[in-house]
């Protein structure tokens, strides 16, 4: 039986040796330097494989796969002498399209490789740059405000364009080990080296590690917490136990012994960590006569203060509770003087019995000083209408009167209604209206409809 010629393809009859023996000069041809028989015979032997593995005598999944594998190699192989011939004719520059390629799959964005002044591979950082970030924005759902739910959307978008870098960086690998003579294999660096520079396994690491978080690690530390119980009470909590009658002395002592605690500070953290009363309570009880000053200072050194600072400390407490009653004092003082009950003679006797220093009773005698020297009360709206209907103030008043008081445009309309209709006299209506028709005007703002009929009937 003679070998098949390359390009010729088989007769539909051939039995399976001949098949097996044509596959053997289709995979000589693969391993041959030059491509023996050339592009067009390469082609042609693709449709030539396809059908002697027709003949091969194999269960018909495994022979599906196999076709299969045998079809992506031959286009595989067939693309890439294209692209080393395209090389070759253009001094360099079908490496460049190669790579440009490559990283269009990973990607998914069109980059242009042109050849540098070094003779390496050059790409427009800026414009490369800006359509990488412009794809993974597109990946994550654009600059949109996000939520829980978009969240978990990007995630798998994200994990699906991860796994298809990985799936074409192994492609790229594939490719570069059929020609193992012409080191194509360094196209996969491709791949790796845009993973590293991205940081995408990183990033995927980000993404998956919620869901295991959320839902293996934390049910799994809860059922093996309900099985295994290894939570123990803090120090805090044991103290409070103890002093609560819920747990017995030695149970205390062990737990703490099992949080690692020796017996001496086990005396001490027992000690620290009881609740004690607050300064003010034990004041209180000094003043009562339940307890003593030095069992308040004991209190407090055991606290950690030192023994003059605690003296202190008391004494501080003690003022504290005096100038609280001071305070109260000068405020009814002030109150009482002000308002004319108390005489000036009485307002300086009083002053001069509260210890404060000089400097805040100087502070305390200005400020009632200035309470009286400035006018603290108006008379009503109602005694404002009276004093107008009865000739006792003018319109004037009543305007500086509600502006003072700080009522709003319409609020004052509303009120110069009522005065209006409080006054006697159509004349004395009139007179009003012009009054305040005009001062309207002169402030830029609409003249009421009632305020110009009422200056018609005048």
């Amino acid at each position: 039986m003679s070998s098949p010629t390359i390009g010729a393809g088989p007769d539909p009859t051939t039995t399976t040796d001949e098949a097996s023996s044509w596959f053997q000069v289709f995979l000589a041809f693969m391993q041959a330097p030059n491509g023996a028989g050339g592009m067009p015979g390469f082609i042609a032997t693709h449709a030539a494989a396809m059908k002697a593995i027709e003949h091969v005598k194999l269960p018909s999944a495994v022979a599906k796969v196999i076709g299969t594998i045998l079809s992506l190699m031959a286009e595989i192989v067939a693309g890439v002498l294209v692209a080393l011939e395209q090389s070759k004719e253009q001094g360099g520059q079908g490496f460049n399209d190669l790579i440009a390629a490559g990283i269009k799959d990973l990607l998914g964005v069109d980059v242009v490789i042109s050849q540098g002044s070094s003779g390496n591979p050059a790409l427009d950082a800026g414009a490369t740059g800006a359509a990488i970030f412009q794809a993974f924005t597109s990946i994550l759902g654009g600059l949109q405000p996000i939520d829980p739910a978009t969240g978990n959307q990007n995630a798998q978008n994200f994990l699906g364009m991860s796994t298809n870098f990985a799936a074409v960086t192994a492609f790229l690998g594939i490719i570069g080990g059929l020609f193992p003579a012409i080191h194509l294999d360094e196209l996969k660096s491709i791949g790796e080296e845009l993973r590293s520079t991205l940081g995408l396994g990183r990033l995927s690491h980000t993404a998956l590690t919620p869901l295991a978080n959320d839902l293996v690690a934390v049910p799994l530390r809860q059922f093996l917490n309900n099985a295994t119980r290894p939570t123990r009470l803090k120090e805090a909590q044991l103290v409070k136990a103890l002093h609560s009658g819920l747990m017995q002395d030695a149970d205390v002592r062990q737990e703490l012994a099992y949080l690692g605690y020796s017996d001496s500070f086990i005396d001490f953290l027992l000690t620290d960590l009881a609740v004690k009363l607050a300064l003010a309570e034990q004041i209180l009880l000094i003043d009562n006569g339940d307890i003593q000053e030095k069992d308040v200072i004991n209190n407090l050194t055991l606290a950690g203060m030192p023994e003059d600072q605690a003296q202190l400390q008391i004494a501080a407490a003690r003022y504290a509770q005096q100038k609280t009653q001071w305070s109260a004092l000068l405020s009814e003082l002030e109150s009482s003087y002000v308002n004319g009950f108390v005489d000036q003679a009485t307002y300086n006797s009083m002053l001069d019995k509260i210890p404060f220093d000089s400097g805040e009773l100087d502070v305390f005698r200005a400020k009632v000083g200035f309470k009286q020297e400035v006018p603290r009360r108006r008379v009503s709206f109602a005694e404002v209408k009276t004093a107008i209907v009865q000739g006792i103030t003018d319109f004037s008043y009543l305007d500086t009167w509600m502006a003072a008081e700080g009522y709003d445009a319409d609020s004052q309309n509303i009120m110069t209604f009522q005065v209006m209709e409080s006054l006697k006299t159509a004349t004395n209506k009139a007179a009003y209206a012009q009054y305040k028709a005009a001062a309207l005007k002169k402030a830029g703002k609409a003249v009421p409809p009632w305020i110009t009929d009422a200056e018609k009937v005048g």
